[in-house]
């Protein structure tokens, strides 16, 4: 995968063709037909951690200190 691709990421598979994405697709499935409201409680949190992993100003990070900070209020969001 390619960072700078991200959007095209983001783009459904509706063949699904990509193992990975049909993986979890059917896991979020069965989670919500599981119990619908906690499912979707934790899914809140697996977009916040989704979009920093996706955040353009990644792009930007030259040095550790930038990185830690960076991640500092990445992590403060979840």
């Amino acid at each position: 995968m390619e960072f700078s691709k991200g959007p095209e990421y983001a783009t459904p598979d509706i063949v699904r063709s990509t193992p990975a994405e049909f993986v979890i697709y059917d896991l979020w499935e069965n989670m919500r037909n599981f119990d619908l409201e906690l499912a979707n409680e934790v899914l809140e949190l697996a977009f916040v951690f989704m979009r920093s992993h996706a955040d353009k100003l990644r792009l930007s990070i030259k040095g550790l200190g930038e990185y830690l900070r960076y991640r500092e209020k990445d992590v403060g969001k979840a």
